[in-house]
């Protein structure tokens, strides 16, 4: 079961509230502002289902960039024993190195989109 189907089983009671004003309350007012409710509880549902696939895709970016982050730590530590092993010259190293500082700025890149989306989300679920 994905994110969305968990809060959507949550969010079943507006359903059932629904029926209950629909069948039980003559009053005019009162249907008006259940319908109201409803209304607000259906935009609610929306807001959450709409924050919940880039959170996902958010904490899915941070996985990948993880695994490249890994691979260019591991290339800047070969370069750097091919280095002082002399069998390479500075470029190769200086190459290793840029790219792990790259890849590092798009990990944390990642990880600041994903605290965003995370945010987005609190806020669509009724949080400040």
């Amino acid at each position: 079961m994905n994110a969305v189907d968990k809060v959507r089983a949550q969010l079943h009671l507006p359903v059932t509230v629904q029926s209950a004003f629909q069948g039980n309350f003559a009053d005019g007012r009162y249907r008006e502002l259940a319908a109201s409710y409803l209304k607000s509880i259906h935009h609610a549902y929306g807001d959450v289902e709409d924050a919940l696939a880039p959170a996902q895709a958010a904490r899915e970016q941070v996985d990948r960039e993880d695994t490249a982050l890994s691979s260019a730590v591991r290339a800047e530590q070969v370069a750097k024993m091919a280095f002082a092993a002399g069998t390479t010259d500075t470029m190769l190293l200086l190459v290793a190195q840029q790219a792990l500082a790259a890849e590092q700025a798009r990990a944390a890149q990642a990880r600041l989109d994903q605290a965003a989306s995370i945010i987005n989300l609190y806020k669509a679920l009724g949080g400040g």
